[in-house]
C-alpha cells in the first residue's frame, strides 16, 4: 500500500507546486517529457511486472529456477534500456521538438534505467514487499525535495528530469543490493537463450501493457503535439487526480493477483469486489461534488476545461476500478491471460481510432480526450464482463478465504 500509494501521492504533492511556479506552458513541457518517457518505461518493463510475478509466485520454492529467471529478466530490461537510449539520441538529433530541448529529454533517461533495475515483480511474486517498499519510498521521497528548494522560476524546468531520474536510480540500485545480498540471489550470466526465452514468454503481456499506454500516456503526448504545452498542462492536472484515485486499488490489485493465481479462490474474489465497488461509488460521488474545490485547492486554478475533464475522468473511475479487478487479478489469474490482453488491445485500437477521428474533425480538446478515455474504459469493462460470463468463472467456487 505504501509503495503504490507513494508512487501516485508524491506527484500530487509536487505537481501543484510545479504548476504554480512553472506556469501552464512550462509545466506542460515537463508533463510532455514525462509522458514520452513512459513509452520507454513500458518497453523496458516488457510485461515482466505481470508475467514474472506469476512465474516467481508459482516457482518460488525452486531457487535455481527463480535465480535464472531473475538474472535473465534484469539483463533483458537493461538491454532494452540501451535500445531506448539509442532511439532518444536519434530523436534529439533529427526532430526539432526534441533537439531544441535535447538535455531536458535526455535527463529523463535515468528514470528508464532506474525502473529497469527495480524488480518490483520479484518482491511481489515472493510476497516480501517490506524492504523494497521502504527503499523505494525513501528514495523517491528524497527526489522531490529539490523541487521545493531549487525550482523557483519557470527557467528552472531543465532541472526537473534529473531530480526524477535520481530518485529512480537510487531505488533501482538499492533494490539490486536487496536482491543479490539480502535475498540470497546470485548474479551470473544466464546466456542469450535464457534472456530470449523470458522476452518471448512475456511478449503477450508486453503487448497488453503497450496497448494500455495508448490510452493513458498517449493522451498528454497527443495533446502536446497538436495543441501545445498549455493544453497538456491543463489536461495533466486533471489526469493526475484521476490516476491517483485509481491508484487506491493498487494495493488490493497487487496482493490479489498472486493470491488468485495460486489459490483460484472465487468466493474470496466475490467478497472483495462487492466491498470495493460499493466504496468506490461513494468516493466517486463525494469527489464529483468537491471537484471544483479540489482543483482550486491543489492547483489554484478554475480553468473550465480542466474542471470538465476532471469530472469526466472521475465518472470514469466508476468503470475503471471494477475493470482493473476483473483483469489480471481475476481473468488472467484464473487461466485466461490471453483474453485479458486481448481486451486491452481491442480497447487501445478503439481509443487510437477515436483520437484520430477527433483529430480529423478538429474536435481535439482537453475535454474531448477525457470523454474518449471514458468511452474506451467502458468498452474494456464490457468486454471483460462478457469474458467472465463466457468462461463461467463466477460459478467456479474455490476455497473460501
Amino acid at each position: 500500500m505504501a509503495l503504490q500509494g507513494m508512487n501516485y501521492l508524491l506527484p500530487l504533492l509536487t505537481i501543484p507546486y510545479l504548476f504554480r511556479v512553472l506556469g501552464a506552458e512550462r509545466y506542460g513541457l515537463v508533463a510532455f517529457g514525462y509522458a514520452f518517457t513512459q513509452y520507454f518505461i513500458i518497453l523496458t518493463d516488457f510485461g515482466f511486472n505481470l508475467s514474472s510475478v506469476k512465474f516467481v509466485s508459482e516457482n518460488r520454492g525452486d531457487y535455481e529456477v527463480v535465480n535464472r529467471h531473475v538474472n535473465s529478466v534484469i539483463l533483458a530490461r537493461l538491454g532494452l534500456s540501451f535500445f531506448c537510449l539509442l532511439v532518444l539520441l536519434i530523436l534529439t538529433l533529427s526532430i526539432p521538438r526534441f533537439s531544441e530541448e535535447r538535455i531536458f529529454f535526455l535527463g529523463y533517461m535515468g528514470m528508464v534505467v532506474g525502473n529497469a533495475l527495480f524488480p518490483l515483480w520479484y518482491f511481489q511474486g515472493m510476497e516480501k514487499m517490506q524492504f523494497i517498499t521502504v527503499i523505494n519510498v525513501v528514495a523517491k521521497g528524497l527526489s522531490i525535495l529539490p523541487f521545493f528548494f531549487f525550482v523557483r522560476s519557470a527557467s528552472d524546468y531543465i532541472q526537473i528530469p534529473f531530480y526524477y531520474s535520481g530518485g529512480y536510480m537510487v531505488a533501482g540500485l538499492f533494490s539490486m543490493y536487496l536482491v543479490f545480498w539480502k535475498m540470497g540471489q546470485r548474479f551470473f550470466w544466464p546466456g542469450w537463450t535464457s534472456i530470449w526465452e523470458v522476452l518471448v514468454g512475456s511478449s503477450g503481456y508486453f503487448l497488453s501493457r503497450a496497448s494500455l499506454s495508448l490510452f493513458t500516456t498517449s493522451n498528454a503526448f497527443i495533446l502536446g503535439l497538436g495543441l501545445g504545452n498549455v493544453a497538456v498542462g491543463y489536461y495533466t492536472i486533471a489526469e493526475k487526480i484521476y490516476q491517483a484515485y485509481n491508484a487506491l486499488i493498487s494495493p488490493v490489485n497487487g496482493v490479489l493477483f498472486p493470491y488468485m493465481a495460486k489459490n483460484k479462490d472465487v468466493a474470496f474474489f466475490k467478497r472483495i469486489i462487492k466491498w470495493v465497488v460499493g466504496g468506490n461509488f461513494l468516493l466517486v460521488l463525494a469527489s464529483l461534488l468537491l471537484s471544483s474545490i479540489i482543483l482550486k485547492f491543489l492547483f489554484n486554478t478554475d480553468n473550465l476545461e480542466s474542471l470538465q475533464a476532471l469530472r469526466v475522468l472521475l465518472l470514469t473511475c466508476l468503470i475503471t476500478i471494477p475493470s482493473i479487478l476483473m483483469g489480471y487479478p481475476f481473468l488472467a489469474a484464473m487461466g485466461h491471460p490471453r483474453f485479458t490482453n486481448f481486451t486491452v488491445m481491442v480497447s487501445a485500437v478503439f481509443h487510437v481510432c477515436g483520437l484520430t477521428l477527433l483529430w480529423v474533425t478538429g474536435w481535439v480538446s482537453v475535454v474531448s480526450v477525457s470523454v474518449m478515455v471514458l468511452l474506451t474504459e467502458l468498452l474494456l469493462f464490457v468486454n471483460r464482463w462478457l469474458g467472465i460470463r463466457k468462461y463461467g468463472l463466477l460459478r467456479k467456487e474455490g476455497t473460501d478465504a
